[in-house]
């Protein structure tokens, strides 16, 4: 209830001064910057855990499939506005889920660590010899694979009070976004992975390059490596559905 309906204060009015009108309504707006300065009043776990929840909200109505806007997961306000599903409401944020009693019961966060660095700068700092086993889930490439440009409006807004960080992730999260640049930079990954024995890595035939060219650069490093094909559904559209994908789990020790 403090979350959702405290006036606070010390609002600073984020979304409301650069934001409005691009992906939010006015009323929008200024109910996520009060939000915003509520969650300040939380600890630090239970701070993360409510503006996680908000930006799942905010995806639940904001993203509404098929081609990205700008290369941007929130469609632009007019066309969400719209679309059949929201029929030119607003977000009521009546719905907004938080489950604080099992989150706090459960303590999901304690003998685990979360870090918000990229990939590469967390592998050239880290300590690796006492990890048995890695799984990847790399960007597949090409438009979609620069991720803080995908979900740059709520990365701004969950990273307002610290922008260097916003700084850093627009710097490196262009590694993956040419064939040329990704190659060079999955290489580079794979080879800050030797030294743990064992990694697994998910791709499909849609990825930035062939599955037998990604097979070749893990065999720079790996002695054996097996490709395993997955079966997955993905949901097309209509004219899509001539596309094929073919999902594949790698192994590589």
């Amino acid at each position: 209830k403090y979350l959702l309906h405290n006036e606070n204060k010390n609002c600073n009015n984020f979304l409301t001064s650069k934001l409005n009108g691009l992906q939010f309504t006015s009323k929008e707006a200024k109910f996520l910057d009060n939000y915003y300065a509520n969650t300040k009043d939380l600890f630090s776990a239970q701070r993360n855990h409510a503006l996680t929840s908000i930006c799942h909200y905010i995806m639940s109505h904001c993203y509404l499939g098929g081609r990205l806007y700008n290369g941007q997961v929130m469609a632009k306000l007019p066309h969400r506005l719209a679309h059949d599903r929201n029929g030119g409401l607003e977000m009521s944020f009546n719905m907004l889920d938080i489950p604080w009693y099992n989150y706090m019961l459960e303590k999901p966060w304690e003998g685990n660590t979360v870090t918000g660095i990229d990939a590469i700068n967390l592998l050239e700092e880290e300590d690796l010899v006492d990890v048995d086993v890695c799984y990847i889930d790399p960007p597949y490439g090409k438009d979609q694979a620069d991720y803080f440009h995908m979900y740059s409006c709520l990365e701004e807004y969950v990273n307002q009070d610290w922008p260097d960080i916003n700084a850093k992730e627009t710097i490196y999260s262009k590694r993956f976004s040419s064939s040329k640049e990704y190659e060079k930079n999955f290489t580079y990954m794979v080879e800050l992975l030797k030294p743990i024995p064992t990694l697994m890595l998910s791709f499909n035939n849609g990825s930035w390059a062939g599955i037998d060219t990604i097979v070749d650069i893990l065999k720079q490093f790996r002695n054996d490596v097996v490709t395993y094909s997955v079966d997955y559904d993905y949901q097309y559209r209509q004219r899509d559905k001539e596309q094929v994908t073919e999902e594949f789990i790698i192994l590589a020790r």
